[in-house]
């Protein structure tokens, strides 16, 4: 399983996440099989809101989830759509996300329950 993780400083497991899915600076991929993780350079971090396209970016990495603080409802139907889930976390840093994923304490988004206009009610 390769799980996909917002993050805004690029410093592997300590890395800090960011607030919001499509404008982190980076993506960390992490597979949960070998504990091996890779850093990624988010080329669409910067655009209009609504604009996000993540599989620009993932395409070619086959990210199974994504675990994020907050994502817009646009990019869980694009991610859906190629199969990708979606889950929040309250975590600060990847390590602490991983933890929370292997503790199964995180909860799915869904379109109905993504954020809107940036507020996120997860």
């Amino acid at each position: 399983m390769k799980i996909c993780i917002p993050i805004k400083t690029n410093e592997g497991l300590n890395s800090q996440l960011d607030d919001h899915f499509g404008s982190a600076a980076f993506f960390l991929l992490y597979d949960t099989q070998t504990c091996i993780f890779e850093t990624i350079s988010n080329h669409n971090s910067r655009h209009q809101h609504g604009m996000c396209n993540p599989l620009n970016v993932l395409d070619s990495h086959d990210v199974n989830i994504v675990i994020c603080k907050g994502i817009g409802a646009r990019a869980v139907k694009t991610l859906q759509e190629s199969d990708i889930k979606t889950f929040c976390t309250n975590g600060r840093v990847v390590r602490d996300v991983i933890t929370q994923y292997e503790q199964q304490q995180i909860n799915e988004i869904t379109v109905e329950n993504a954020c809107k206009n940036h507020i996120c009610e997860h």
